[in-house]
């Protein structure tokens, strides 16, 4: 302080970093070196009294205090359960203080952080396991917007285990936070790929990994997401972004499954033609193809014969021959295959399927028949149809996308596991059956005695596909429960989760298994059920 002044005391503090002294007014808790950009941060009262006035060296402080604002990376990892996990005041507080510095200083900062975030590109990150603390991984989250492509880039390489710790800490931030982020890199994808000046950014061609590593971080935010259930921070939607709706990704996201399994053709019709060489084989045409040579009046079991014996041939491209009709098959006979056996198995009384005429849905069959063998050459006939790029006329409810893409990548071991299993609503009772929607939706709303008016038990009965009336217990001793005030939500959710799941579950998980036999895709994991 000057002597007779009056403004305010200034002390002089050390620089932890490269050791130059810095002025700060009184109480000034944290402060960026305008010499190496660093932000550095002390205990109230700490910093400012312990430098005098040379401020030949940095502040001591006791080995046994805990300073009250020193960075997230300095802190002890805080309890899981309690909060994001991110000191969110501090990261505001650092965002501030960069916004209100000159221009020339904040180049600095930017300067010193990008050459940070390149160094840790080359030092964070790998498959398998963790090679960094989850406070460097927590600390990639002080930034601006202008380090957003370099910070991207970081977050988008580092490993399983910290993507793994990344989605937990973002599940829990608050909801405007977590909003505030996904609209930052929603903006930031949009600007990348229409500019509002193209000179503002670097060339497309030289900054190519900016919009996938920003992809990459959206599927961490959108994962986070769905990691917090009913209780979902944003609708899914969110997640589009539709400044990029002219690009037709509905149209991309087809032509990369139709990209993926023209792949998958290639490299299996090689692998049998090498098996064929080193067998000695003579190389024919055939060797490449998934050839179906049916009769017409036997379409149905000849074709379920042949996919049942050609199950190491399912993912060669598809090739149809109708047995004593001459002809080469460009596409068109495959299509006239498809849409006869659609036409025996959907149309016909077969008794797999029943149809609503109200909502015009298909769905599966409630007759206790052991047709697994069926429902699982019926799924790879659908499988083939997407595998091949056919467009099928067949309806089914949402529902059934939903219980296809649960999960939608098939576990290594399926003895246990439960597939095509998925939470049901009456809502989506409602798309197979509305009529009984309706009934369950009544008793629900209804205002007197339950009980006494409607007089149900927990046991339900249904026309199963063959037209024979049959009565099921939705839980042990369920004719003798009645149906109350109480009762009568978990009476509903139980009735939609048999209809829908538990009594066709050795069906559906046979049909789940056929599909993915031929259909099995990273892309498929592209696609969302209501996009399916």
């Amino acid at each position: 302080k000057a002597p007779g002044s009056a403004s305010q005391p200034l002390y002089i503090v050390a620089c932890y970093n490269c050791k130059k002294t810095v002025s700060q007014p009184e109480g000034t808790k944290r402060t960026i070196c305008p010499y190496c950009g660093s932000l550095f941060a002390s205990p109230d009262g700490e910093a400012s009294s312990s430098g005098s006035a040379t401020g030949s060296s940095p502040p001591q402080q006791p080995q046994q205090q805990q300073p009250q604002n020193r960075p997230p990376s300095a802190q002890r990892d805080p309890d899981p359960s309690k909060g994001s996990g991110l000191n969110q005041a501090f990261v505001e507080a650092a965002y501030a203080t960069l916004k209100d510095m000159p221009y020339d200083m904040q180049k600095k900062v930017l300067k010193a952080n990008i050459s940070v975030l390149l160094e840790k590109r080359h030092t964070m990150g790998g498959k398998g396991g963790t090679s960094s603390s989850k406070d460097d991984v927590r600390a990639l989250f002080v930034t601006t917007f202008v380090l957003f492509a370099h910070l991207l880039r970081c977050v988008a390489a580092l490993g399983d285990f910290d993507h793994h710790c990344l989605v937990n800490w973002l599940a829990r931030l608050e909801k405007a936070s977590f909003e505030a982020l996904l609209r930052r890199i929603q903006y930031f994808i949009s600007v990348r790929l229409f500019p509002p000046k193209t000179e503002d950014l670097p060339p497309l061609d030289k900054a190519s990994w900016w919009v996938p590593n920003a992809v990459k971080v959206l599927a961490l935010l959108n994962a986070a997401n769905n990691q917090c259930g009913s209780r979902a921070k944003v609708p899914y939607t969110e997640f589009y972004n539709h400044t990029i709706d002219s690009l037709d990704l509905l149209a991309g996201e087809c032509l990369i499954l139709q990209r993926d399994s023209e792949t998958q053709m290639i490299i299996m019709a090689k692998r049998s033609l090498v098996a064929g060489v080193a067998k000695r084989n003579q190389p024919s045409m055939d060797m490449l193809f998934l050839n179906i040579t049916v009769r017409r009046s036997h379409l149905v079991a000849d074709s379920m014969r042949q996919i049942s014996a050609k199950q190491k041939d399912l993912k060669k491209k598809l090739r149809v021959t109708f047995e004593g009709e001459a002809g080469l098959d460009m596409g068109g006979l495959t299509k006239e295959w498809f849409l006869l056996l659609i036409r025996s198995v959907f149309l016909s009384n077969s008794g797999l399927f029943t149809y609503n005429a109200k909502s015009r849905c298909y769905w599966f069959s409630l007759a206790p028949k052991d047709n697994q063998q069926e429902y699982y050459l019926i799924g790879a006939l659908m499988g083939l149809a997407v595998y091949n790029s056919i467009n099928l006329d067949v309806r089914f409810p949402s529902i059934c996308y939903r219980k296809l893409l649960s999960p939608s990548v098939v576990p290594s071991t399926t003895g246990t596991t439960q597939l095509g299993v998925c939470p049901v609503t009456l809502t989506d009772l409602r798309e197979v059956m509305p009529e009984l929607a309706h009934g369950l939706y009544e008793l629900l709303r209804h205002q007197g005695d339950v009980a006494e008016d409607f007089g149900a038990t927990f046991e339900i009965a249904y026309t199963d596909g063959a037209g024979k009336n049959r009565t099921v217990e939705l839980k042990p001793d369920g004719r003798s429960i009645s149906v109350t005030n109480a009762n009568r939500q978990e009476y509903v959710a139980m009735y939609c989760d048999y209809l829908l799941n538990k009594g066709v579950y050795s069906k559906f998980r046979s049909f789940y298994l056929g599909f993915h036999q031929v259909c099995a895709s990273n892309a498929l994991i592209l696609l969302r059920p209501e996009e399916v």
